[in-house]
Formats: structure tokens, sequence, C-alpha cells
């Protein structure tokens, strides 16, 4: 179901791994459909310092949720709640998180639907 998920919402990365969990909510008075899923992956630096991942100097440390708007779903809107792996560096003791190609870094609207409000203005 995993593959047939990422193939229906145009997700192509292969760091991001669906929930088979698929709920309908009720959000500001309309409905949406949610899609769970989470990213995550062993990083080769620190994006802070730039100190090289070697004998585990860069560690997990968490998640982060985040609410992403996604584009339309069988003419109903949808949101995919992705779960960001958090990473800590013992080398500079700073915390950054793992990005995705579906959104850009500080944003809560995927590349995708920005594309397809451009297409359609």
């Amino acid at each position: 179901m995993n593959y047939f998920i990422s193939k229906t919402l145009g997700i192509e990365d292969p760091n991001v791994i669906f929930d088979n969990k698929l709920e309908e909510i009720e959000y500001k008075g309309e409905k949406f459909k949610c899609y769970y899923a989470k990213v995550t992956y062993i990083p080769d630096y620190c994006e802070s310092c730039g100190v090289c991942n070697t004998n585990y100097s860069i560690v997990k440390n968490g998640f982060k949720s985040s609410r992403i708007t996604i584009p339309k779903v069988s003419e109903m809107n949808a949101f995919l709640i992705l779960k960001k792996q958090r990473f800590y560096c013992k080398h500079c003791c700073s915390y950054f998180t793992a990005q995705t190609n579906i959104v850009d870094v500080d944003r809560h609207i995927s590349n995708n639907t920005r594309l397809t409000i451009l297409d359609k203005a």
C-alpha cells in the first residue's frame, strides 16, 4: 500500500515511508483526507558545522511533526502529516531536521500544491 500511496500523491522521495493509515478529518468546517508518513535517513554531514558523520558524531533525536497541504485527492482537500527525523551533532551541539523534496524548509505547502496554484493562475 505504501507504493500505491506514494505514486498516487506523486511523491518519489525514497526516504519517505508511508504508514498504512488514512483518516478523514474536519478542519475549519471542511473535510480533509490525512495521509501519514515519516522521513528519515542517515545524514552524511552536519548542516550547521559541516563535520562528516563518522564514529556516530550525528545521532537521531526524535521526530518533529508537520501538517503539509498537498493537492486535492478525489476532489477532496488533503493533508500529509509528515514526521521529520531530528538529528543532534555531538561536535557542535546543534540540532537539525531531515529534509525532503516534498516541501521547502520552513514551509507547510507542498511544492506540488504551489505548482498547481501557479498553473491555475
